[in-house]
């Protein structure tokens, strides 16, 4: 949730996200810097292209996570530390650029989603200082992926832990006398479950994403890949295409890359570092097919794709 909840807070959430905006102008409920990043997480960002802007992330796994999501060919949009209304709002789709769509289902909010559950006590308040009044705070959701597959744009709603304990436990109950741990545990229990009744109403699926299930050679390949993504080449179209099928034949025969630049960049006309970037963005897009699950590195021969990343997370981006 991010600082101490106060009116000024809301007032900051509410700024960035009633409405949210898409693509570049995207700002997340929570950000990272040290005025609002919770103290015991380990935040960082994603400068993508893709979506134009910096991708804010809280802790380990959910970077991982993200650079998956960023990996997917059918992302179109991705909003991380999404508000979670408290009272009714339309589907999240509802104000998609260019999408011209009706009879979209609405949510009636988290305090709905709580009291439904029997558990509206624990959503988070604040109080008007000038008027005393009640506030409900709202709570703030990891990731909500837009895709796009052949029946068109959906959403998927991603909530992000290390393990799957991580959703029945607070992080600080292991320090927590035992009945607090008890309490604490339920309380982390009913968010989770006001998040999914909360989507459920829009017709949105809930995927509970765990850090563990992403083996750390997959999240270094894919972090390795990552930062070449936005970086500029000076090849044109078709000698893009011309590398690639290259490399694509070189990562069949079980040859190493680098002793072919010489002679890629001689046929290009361009330097090393131009080959080298279109062959990492060509690994990052999927013209090159690789095994991600192995360390990628170019001095050596490269593995041809044995499990598609994708196939094997295909039940994280089912509709």
């Amino acid at each position: 949730m991010g600082k101490r909840l106060t009116e000024a807070r809301l007032r900051t959430i509410v700024e960035r996200q009633c409405p949210p905006k898409w693509g570049v102008a995207y700002e997340p409920a929570i950000q990272v810097c040290t005025s609002e990043a919770p103290p015991i997480s380990r935040p960082s960002v994603l400068n993508s292209r893709r979506l134009g802007r910096t991708v804010h992330v809280l802790s380990q796994p959910e970077r991982h996570a993200a650079l998956l999501a960023l990996y997917h060919p059918g992302l179109r949009d991705l909003h991380e530390q999404r508000m979670l209304s408290p009272s009714q709002i339309e589907h999240p789709l509802t104000t998609y650029p260019g999408l011209m769509q009706v009879g979209l289902s609405y949510s009636r909010g988290t305090r709905a989603s709580a009291e439904d559950l029997r558990c509206l006590g624990q959503h988070p308040w604040v109080w008007a200082a000038d008027t005393g009044e009640r506030i409900a705070f709202p709570y703030i959701g990891d990731f909500l992926l837009f895709l796009e597959d052949r029946d068109g744009l959906y959403c998927i709603n991603w909530t992000v832990k290390k393990s799957a304990a991580g959703f029945d436990r607070s992080p600080i109950d292991i320090r927590a006398a035992l009945i607090a741990e008890e309490r604490g545990s339920q309380a982390v229990a009913n968010r989770h479950r006001i998040e999914e009744c909360y989507y459920q109403e829009f017709g949105i699926r809930t995927e509970r994403v765990t850090g563990d299930a992403i083996p750390h050679s997959l999240a270094c390949t894919l972090d390795q890949l990552f930062t070449w993504e936005r970086r500029d080449d000076h090849l044109t179209p078709s000698q893009r295409a011309w590398l690639l099928s290259e490399a694509r034949v070189l990562v069949v025969r079980g040859e190493v890359i680098t002793a072919h630049i010489p002679r890629l960049q001689s046929e290009l006309g361009c330097g090393p570092y131009d080959v080298l970037c279109a062959i990492y963005q060509g690994i990052w897009t999927r013209a090159i097919r690789v095994d991600l699950f192995s360390s990628i590195c170019i001095d050596a021969p490269l593995e041809p794709e044995r499990n598609d990343v994708l196939l094997h997370y295909a039940h994280w981006f089912q509709r």
